[in-house]
């Protein structure tokens, strides 16, 4: 009785008129650690399925006809030369050619672009290039101008090794931009990395 002289609230009236019916299917008992990784698996499964699928960049293709858009204005040269022989392979390169001191590097797109850098990376240039001139030894010459310079390279189908790795090279190259001329070899980059002697 003394409960009932401090005033203390009532026990509460179970009324089943004011709230949701209770569900008669039985209920799962989840141990509590095993929900959150649950919950993140399957938030995981949902994102992952509404992502679309990654893709792979299509190589160049040079079987087709240009549309009338490229025919109309040529899309810019592309600037960036590949890291590595077979990026470079991947991306369409027809001829590379490196030389040393300085050093310089030149990447031949037949009929596309040629890109040369030269003076370990101070000298940049990229321009049209139409496809080569071809001697009856195979020796092939691509001659190209942007602006008030000119770069013409000439590769010898003489085999090459590189001055400092001794690395062997299907061709002996001359790249001359202006009025100055670097020596160097190169090959296709379809027949993947020169080889280095041991």
């Amino acid at each position: 009785m003394a409960s009932a002289a401090t005033g203390s609230a009532p026990p509460p009236v179970n009324d089943r008129s004011s709230g949701p019916a209770p569900d008669p299917r039985p209920a799962i008992r989840v141990p509590a650690a095993v929900t959150p990784r649950l919950r993140l698996v399957a938030a995981i499964a949902l994102l992952s399925a509404c992502a679309p699928a990654p893709r792979e960049p299509e190589p160049p293709r040079r079987d087709r006809a240009p549309s009338v858009a490229t025919t109309a204005a040529p899309a810019p040269l592309d600037t960036a030369m590949p890291p590595d022989w077979d990026a470079a392979r991947r991306q369409g390169v027809d001829f590379r050619a490196v030389g040393q001191e300085p050093g310089w590097l030149l990447d031949v797109d037949d009929g596309r672009a040629l890109r040369y850098l030269g003076d370990y990376g101070e000298t940049r240039l990229t321009a049209p290039a139409p496809p080569p001139d071809v001697a009856a030894d195979g020796t092939r010459t691509w001659r190209a101008r942007t602006g008030a310079r000119a770069l013409v390279v000439v590769a010898r189908p003489t085999p090459c090794h590189d001055a400092m790795s001794g690395a062997a090279f299907t061709h002996t190259v001359t790249v001359r931009l202006d009025d100055r001329e670097v020596r160097g070899c190169g090959q296709s980059p379809a027949l993947g990395a020169p080889v280095v002697p041991r």
